[in-house]
């Protein structure tokens, strides 16, 4: 009898296993939110992704996919100005869904009065979606108030950082050269800072009409961070110093005084170009396609994508190869890049918006690893196809035509890194890409305590100490580094740090490090 009753239960317990197997919700569930309504509908969506050659919906192969699967379109503005979105906000104007990137921008709309609660609308209008969400993205998007507003794209967590065989973004910041140029000076060991220096001094006078070293403003940090200046791109713009507190990274005199003066160095022998300090992106492209730049600082993507166009110039002869690591200071590697971001960009639900329980299974459908793949890589079979195991891109298409990496709404970054590693499958010349992304992940660690960290509020007491130190470092930062004179660079440096300590530097350090902290402690526990 207990035989029985033991084999009873067993049945039983499989029995139930079998039937919560059915039951469960995965990607190809019927019941998702986003296949139980697809009637054609059109949002406004506000983005700033300045770079995108798309600005209207429906034009390109992914937006066209997305509204035949979804029956979703969107009316699309793209940032004029980088006080739009907060004028918005402050009158009340925002349209329907809002896709930004920046932790200012994010932090305006994750307000329960402004935007809606994902959380809320996923239990009204998509339960099954709690099935389908990892919960460590849920805990980098969860709010003070318990909501979250978003869930941010191409998170990566501790199991990216551990896996080797996964790189770096390719938004990755490098140095890239003129190779002819480089071959005309015996193409030159560069290892060191010093050695940058004497190649650019050396490239300088053989090439005396040439822009010897362009750095924008955007993707311009290679050189800061040869010197150890933090990443500046985590949460509250923090770093942990060597007592293992939290602090802005911008605050560490002792780092940031060499590079600014090596800068300025650059400058004050006409190395460095003083209008390039204040470059976006299609402006620092602009410079290298004009054909007369021998280096410039910029995304690890760029130098690939750049090199296709240039080649595609009549007569041209530029080529551009990045380095591929650090360069050292006076013998030592001082890299010091800590990733504490909870994510790239975040995609919200105004309380404009009309229906938003449409957006929140729309997200649910951006979510599904077919519509990762779709908006980071195209169509399948037209914009790219696969090969060993890699999206390698159909060059038939321009970006723009293709769509991808703009409408990526919920986007992973092991899918953007599948990409990036497929440039080596194509053509050698332009798959730099590829190994630069892992080549440059061991100079990267990771804290996802600092990851946690609110960033200080609008119209707050601290949030106003940041503001006006991240004012100080807009405005001295580059006077410093085009001071006519060593001695002035010198003025001008200790000037900006008495301004930050004037500005209560310590108290903004206080507010991060008593939350870093706090959080390090609750994740102890």
């Amino acid at each position: 009898m207990k035989k029985f009753t033991t084999l009873l239960m067993a049945l039983i317990i499989c029995l139930f296993a079998f039937s919560n197997a059915l039951t469960q919700t995965t990607w190809d569930s019927d019941n998702l939110a986003w296949k139980q309504n697809k009637d054609p509908i059109t949002f406004s969506l506000y983005h700033n992704m300045t770079w995108a050659p798309m600005d209207v919906w429906g034009k390109d192969h992914v937006s066209q996919r997305v509204t035949e699967d979804t029956g979703i379109s969107f009316d699309v503005e793209i940032q004029s100005n980088a006080q739009q979105l907060a004028t918005y906000v402050a009158g009340g104007q925002l349209p329907e869904a809002v896709f930004v990137f920046g932790g200012a921008n994010k932090d305006l709309l994750e307000n329960y009065d402004i935007c809606y609660a994902w959380d809320e609308l996923i239990d009204q209008y998509a339960p099954e979606m709690w099935d389908l969400i990892d919960k460590s993205d849920i805990q980098l998007a969860t709010k003070s108030d318990g909501h979250f507003y978003t869930l941010y794209t191409h998170v990566r967590n501790q199991e990216y950082w551990d896996d080797p065989g996964q790189g770096v973004s390719y938004g990755e910041n490098v140095l890239s050269f003129r190779q002819d140029v480089l071959e005309e000076l015996g193409n030159p060991e560069i290892n060191t800072v010093d050695d940058l220096y004497n190649v650019l001094k050396a490239a300088k006078e053989l090439h005396p009409e040439m822009v010897i070293y362009v750095q924008p403003e955007l993707n311009g940090t290679y050189l800061s961070r040869c010197f150890g200046v933090p990443y500046s791109g985590t949460q509250g713009a923090a770093t942990i110093n060597d007592n293992g507190e939290a602090e802005w990274v911008f605050g560490q005199k002792d780092v940031l005084s060499p590079y600014l003066e090596f800068a300025n160095k650059l400058f004050r022998e006409g190395l460095l170009s003083q209008e390039s300090l204040t470059y976006d992106q299609e402006q620092c492209k602009a410079a290298v396609m004009a054909g007369n730049v021998f280096c410039y600082a910029g995304q690890a993507y760029d130098v690939d994508q750049w090199n296709k166009a240039l080649d595609a110039v009549d007569g041209n002869k530029a080529y551009y190869v990045a380095l591929r690591k650090i360069l050292t200071v006076d013998g030592e590697l001082l890299v010091n890049d800590t990733w504490g971001s909870p994510g790239f960009a975040g995609f919200y639900i105004t309380r404009n918006c009309k229906e938003p329980g449409r957006l929140i299974a729309l997200m649910e459908y951006m979510r599904s690893p077919y519509a990762d793949k779709l908006t980071q890589w195209g169509v399948p079979e037209l914009d790219y196809d696969m090969v060993d195991g890699f999206p390698v891109q159909n060059e038939d298409y321009s970006w723009k035509e293709r769509g991808d990496n703009v409408w990526y709404f919920q986007a992973s970054f092991a899918v953007e890194n599948m990409k990036a590693l497929g440039t080596a499958l194509k053509d050698e010349r332009f798959a730099q890409t590829a190994h630069l992304v892992l080549d440059y992940k061991p100079y990267w660690k990771y804290d996802v305590n600092l990851s946690l960290i609110a960033n200080a509020e609008a119209n707050t007491y601290e949030g106003d100490v940041f503001a006006t130190l991240d004012n100080l470092r807009k405005t001295r930062m580059s006077s410093i580094i085009t001071a006519k004179t060593e001695e002035e660079c010198k003025q001008g440096i200790e000037e900006f740090f008495a301004a930050l300590d004037s500005a209560e530097l310590d108290v903004y350090n206080k507010f991060l490090n008593d939350q870093y902290q706090a959080i390090k402690s609750r994740n102890a526990e």
